[in-house]
């Protein structure tokens, strides 16, 4: 059976808990997911298996640890390596899932979903994608990022070298994961040598090793992170023309206001492009 063909892919990383759920359903799906897609695009949503409370704790505690000071940064590290060490070439099997009700394909990754394992998640759907799909261009992002998805596609003319890698650079030697680009040829290699992708390490931080060992170069694309409606409302209309990806990152109290920055930034793409209906 032939694979379908998309010039690009886009993922989307969820976490089956509620504040990721009520994100997904309340922001993106109400904003640039609702926009007509060009027909050789194609949008996933994927996550891994929800753990209980105690697995959340053990996750919490691993990342309290991990940044509590150096000492116990590399007493962290070297224990996750180790007890990883008999799993690095496990790949997780995928099913098809509709826990978020997306109009979109929704892929759950057989993983338990923690922040440890986020590495054995992105494997699960890359090599999905690689196995089921045939492909020019893959787009890593995630929940709270905004996409305007003209702008998006406007990027893949620019693109020629391969192995591509790209997006933007939050600190030397990475690309972030929630604005990240491979090409069919990069990917590969990130599934090929997936014994070479040190778990014990912030996943993105780990996958720009993983390129830098295998002589494959950044290429740095713009992003925009905005934390408050404040910050949209400074946003020039130069900036969403130049602009693809919007990370928003925004709290009213405790409680996330990333759903009312989204909200914000399509209504100025709508009236920016003359599609505002009120």
């Amino acid at each position: 059976m032939p694979k379908e063909s998309f010039e690009l892919i886009i993922l989307i990383k969820h976490g089956l808990y509620p504040e990721f759920i009520k994100l997904a359903k309340d922001a993106q799906s109400t904003t640039w997911l609702m926009n007509a897609k060009p027909l050789d695009v194609k949008v996933i949503h994927y996550y891994g298996i929800p753990g209980g409370k105690f697995i959340r704790f053990l996750d919490a505690l691993h990342e309290k640890c991990r940044w509590h000071s150096r000492i116990s940064h590399y007493v962290v590290r070297f224990l996750m390596q180790l007890v990883s060490l008999p799993f690095l070439r496990i790949i997780p099997s995928v099913t098809t899932a509709n826990q978020l009700g997306a109009t979109d394909q929704e892929i759950q990754c057989n993983v338990i979903d923690t922040i440890f394992t986020l590495r054995w998640k992105q494997l699960a759907i890359y090599n999905h994608v690689l196995n089921r799909y045939q492909f020019k261009y893959l787009y890593d992002t995630n929940a709270s990022s905004y996409l305007d998805l003209k702008n998006l596609v406007a990027q893949l003319k620019l693109f020629s070298n391969t192995p591509f890698y790209a997006g933007n650079i939050p600190s030397k030697g990475f690309i972030s994961g929630a604005n990240r680009f491979f090409d069919k040829q990069a990917v590969t290699l990130v599934v090929k040598n997936r014994n070479q992708w040190n778990p014990a390490l912030i996943e993105d931080v780990a996958v720009g090793k993983l390129m830098k060992s295998l002589n494959v170069e950044m290429t740095e694309l713009g992003s925009m992170s905005l934390t408050s409606e404040a910050e949209v409302s400074r946003l020039t209309d130069i900036d969403l023309l130049e602009n693809f990806h919007f990370r928003t990152k925004s709290y009213c109290g405790a409680i996330r206001n990333d759903a009312r920055i989204m909200k914000l930034i399509h209504e100025r793409y709508q009236k920016l492009r003359g599609l505002d209906k009120s």
